[in-house]
C-alpha cells in the first residue's frame, strides 16, 4: 500500500456533500504528497494549503472547511483552543511517530492523530471520519484506537490536564496538590483518572508529554 512521502477546488466551489479540507504548513515533501493523496478521493475537496499556525484561524474563517490537517508541532494550547473555538471541526494531526501516550492525549482533546508514515488508506480514513466527529489513532507500528469525539468517558477536562502538567513534569502528587491548592487525595483521583484516560500504568510514561509550560492554564485553582 503507498504511503505517504514525499489548493484544488475554492471557496463555495464543492458541493455540500464534499468534504472541504485545510492543510496546514508541512515540509514541502510531506506536503505534496499529503495534498495529492486527499486530492486523489473524489469526496474530498482541498481549499487551501500551508497555512502555518499564524495565519490559521484567519483560513478558517474564510474558507469554513469541515477538516483540517496539521503538523505535530502544534502545541497542545493551540489545539485545545482550536477545538473549544470551533467544536465541529475535525481536526488531524499527523506526526512523525506519535507514542501511544501521545496520541491517546490528543484523542483526550478530540483531535485525531495519524503517523506521516501511515499508508493512504489510513490517512483518508481519518479524513473521512474526523468529518463526522469521529476520532482515530493510528501510531507507525500500526497500532490504533476509534473513538467518538461525544464519548465524554475519555476526554481531557481542563483540571485532568492542570493534574498531567504536573505529572508531565515530574512533580509529586504533594507538589500537584500545592500548586493546584487542592487535597492529595483529589490529585490522586485525577491521577488514576488520567492514567484510565491516556492508557497508561505508570508515572513515568508521562513525563515529558506535554511541554513545561503546558499553556492550558495550568496549575490554576478552578473547578472541573
Amino acid at each position: 500500500m503507498t504511503n505517504i512521502d514525499g489548493s484544488g477546488c475554492g471557496a463555495g466551489e464543492a458541493p455540500a456533500e464534499i468534504i472541504r479540507v485545510l492543510v496546514g504548513c508541512f515540509v514541502p515533501a510531506v506536503g505534496r504528497g499529503l495534498i495529492d493523496v486527499l486530492r486523489d478521493d473524489t469526496s474530498l475537496c482541498v481549499v487551501g494549503r500551508d497555512r502555518s499556525c499564524s495565519v490559521l484561524e484567519r483560513a478558517l474563517a474564510d474558507m469554513d472547511p469541515c477538516v483540517v490537517f496539521l503538523d505535530d508541532s502544534h502545541d497542545l494550547s493551540q489545539l485545545a483552543r482550536l477545538k473549544a473555538t470551533r467544536p465541529t471541526l475535525g481536526v488531524v494531526v499527523l506526526a512523525d511517530d506519535p507514542s501511544q501516550t501521545y496520541g491517546m492525549l490528543l484523542l483526550g482533546l478530540g483531535v485525531s492523530c495519524v503517523a506521516k508514515g501511515a499508508p493512504v488508506a489510513d490517512i483518508l480514513s481519518a479524513a473521512h471520519a474526523a468529518s463526522e466527529r469521529h476520532l482515530m489513532l493510528i501510531c507507525a507500528d500500526g497500532t490504533r484506537f476509534t473513538r467518538t469525539e461525544s464519548d465524554r468517558h475519555f476526554a481531557l477536562t481542563p483540571r485532568d490536564m492542570d493534574v498531567l502538567c504536573g505529572l508531565s513534569r515530574g512533580e509529586s502528587n504533594a507538589e500537584i496538590a500545592l500548586c493546584l491548592g487542592i487535597g492529595i487525595e483529589t490529585v490522586r483521583t485525577y491521577v488514576r483518572r488520567v492514567f484510565r484516560k491516556l492508557a497508561v500504568q505508570r508515572r513515568q510514561e508521562l513525563i515529558g508529554v506535554v511541554g513545561p509550560d503546558c499553556g492550558m492554564g495550568a496549575h490554576r485553582t478552578r473547578p472541573d
